[in-house]
């Protein structure tokens, strides 16, 4: 893994605190190591290798031979996989607590995924061996993990459901809501939604067109329900966006 520091820019650190402990990090609730006590979270503490990486680098590529898990303290991780013609495909985001390379290392195969950081991100690095090692001592934590790659398998399925049958417009609402849930930074009356990605890259994560990805922010605009920025969008009335699906009103 690139050892990558990021101690010089001490701005970065007045809004991303690098957090050394387990025990204080709060991603802990939603990460799958959120139940253990002090005494295995200090165990798991001494496996792991924190590193801050900053925006767009990439973790693991295609075919890369799984050397651990990584573990989201903050920031996100873009996870895709590329076409036969070289198009890049975004599967997901890994956000705060989520865990990637799992699959990999449990089936002992090359990570059929693309994993590349969109913004200034704090993994949590644990050696394959270790990890196993720690599983056969914590059943619980074996059983949280199964249930979440089951859960990941059920929103598989529930994706190309929605690639089969629902409208573009459709699944682009429902993606900004996603992100807003995940990851927004709410204020009163607004949600900023952390979408660090190109219209290109909404478009892979929804499987349309870039026009399309166009088309669909300009008549939410034209509604006053958002407002577009550079590399973000701004929900100005998240009521009206949730009211749009199973709405005919404006399609």
């Amino acid at each position: 893994m690139t050892n990558w520091a990021w101690d010089t820019n001490m701005s970065d650190f007045r809004t991303r605190k690098r957090y050394q402990f387990c025990s204080v990090c709060p991603s802990r609730s939603c990460c799958i190591f959120s139940d253990l006590d002090n005494s295995h979270l200090m165990k798991l503490e001494q496996m792991c290798l924190k590193t801050i990486y900053p925006d767009r680098v990439v973790v693991h590529t295609e075919g890369d031979q799984p050397q651990g898990i990584y573990i989201v303290c903050f920031g996100r991780v873009k996870l895709s996989l590329s076409s036969p013609n070289g198009q890049a495909v975004i599967i997901g985001l890994a956000t705060a607590g989520d865990a990637f390379g799992v699959e990999s290392v449990l089936s002992g195969r090359p990570h059929s995924l693309m994993a590349e950081t969109v913004e200034q991100t704090q993994l949590c690095f644990i050696k394959k061996d270790d990890f196993f090692d720690f599983l056969r001592y914590n059943g619980d934590v074996s059983l949280i993990l199964a249930q979440r790659l089951s859960n990941n398998l059920y929103e598989a399925h529930l994706g190309l459901s929605d690639l089969a049958f629902k409208q573009s417009f459709d699944r682009l609402v429902e993606l900004l809501l996603r992100q807003c849930k995940s990851g927004g930074d709410p204020t009163p009356k607004v949600m900023t939604s952390r979408i660090d990605l190109s219209q290109d890259e909404l478009a892979d994560m929804i499987g349309v067109s870039r026009r399309t990805i166009t088309r669909g922010l300009t008549k939410l605009r034209q509604l006053k329900i958002i407002k577009c920025r550079r590399r973000s969008v701004i929900i100005k009335d998240l009521n009206s966006l949730e009211k749009i699906l199973g709405s005919k009103t404006y399609l």
